[in-house]
């Protein structure tokens, strides 16, 4: 529960420098969707954290998998710095929850309003996520 407090706190303090955000929230999607394994990619940024839900394409063997996801997360930081928690997972049921609050909070959706949707949608997502993140 602590967790989640500091996830909404971060959230809260993050909206007033949106514009800010968006522009390396950009630039990460722009780098995460062009990389050749990625078919499909969301980016939730917020703080020093960055989550990100991929779709991948042609990875066959697990040691291609983590390769990709240690480029992932390399270029995350080398792109944006600021990150220092970086979560990049390809869980199914994770990047649904991560497409879902994204679209929540494109549709101006506040904070607690999004973790009583999530909650009440997925009940054990969220926590494996934040867990997931180190949050």
């Amino acid at each position: 529960m602590k967790k989640l407090l500091v996830l909404l706190l971060c959230l809260c303090f993050c909206l007033p420098n949106v514009a800010k955000a968006c522009d390396k929230k950009d630039d990460v999607s722009f780098f995460v969707s062009s990389h050749q394994y990625t078919a499909d990619a969301t980016v939730l940024t917020f703080g020093k954290y960055c989550i990100v839900g991929v779709r991948t394409k042609g990875i066959l063997l697990k040691s291609q998998a983590q390769k990709y996801f240690d480029d992932i997360e390399q270029g995350i930081k080398t792109i944006a710095p600021e990150y220092t928690q970086i979560y990049v997972t390809n869980d199914l049921q994770e990047v649904v929850v991560i497409k879902d609050v994204n679209k929540k909070i494109n549709e101006g959706m506040g904070v607690l309003q999004i973790y009583n949707y999530v909650k009440q949608k997925y009940p054990n997502a969220i926590d494996k996520i934040i867990s997931g993140a180190n949050i």
